[in-house]
């Protein structure tokens, strides 16, 4: 194995690394949000409107890891997939920043999350450099 085969294993590898600890944290924020709803953000007794849009939100990000761990394997083979993620994490993000410049900041995992979600687009860029050593080995 030549140490070119064995950076382009290591970029895969660490691309799919990054990604399933991004997986676990959208996981484990999804599943919360299932379960206790807007509650965290009225004191034990959100509004019935808002605990419904908040629970709807956690299910529909539910997704977002069962994609993720989908794609990790093949990384190199899912560029619209991660394109797609990357845009969703951006409109998040930019919801965030909307909020933060409207109503001031959260907490400090909401503002450490925006940049996570704002700087998603270096994960497509990493990919495309994963698919061309990947195209690169194979020719």
């Amino acid at each position: 194995m030549t140490a070119k085969s064995n950076g382009a294993r290591g970029l895969k590898l660490a691309l799919q690394v990054i990604l399933a600890a991004l997986s676990l944290v959208m996981l484990w924020h999804a599943v919360m949000g299932l379960i206790i709803g807007g509650a965290p953000y009225f004191n034990g007794n959100p509004p019935p409107a808002f605990d419904n849009q908040a629970r709807f939100v956690a299910g529909v990000y539910l997704l977002f890891p069962i994609l993720i761990w989908w794609i990790i394997p093949s990384i190199e083979r899912h560029a619209v997939p991660i394109r797609i993620l990357a845009a969703g994490m951006v409109c998040g993000g930019i919801g965030r920043l909307i909020s933060l410049v409207q109503f001031g900041s959260g907490h400090d995992g909401q503002l450490v999350s925006m940049v996570v979600e704002l700087s998603s687009p270096s994960l497509i860029l990493w990919q495309h450099a994963v698919a061309q050593q990947h195209a690169a080995r194979a020719d």
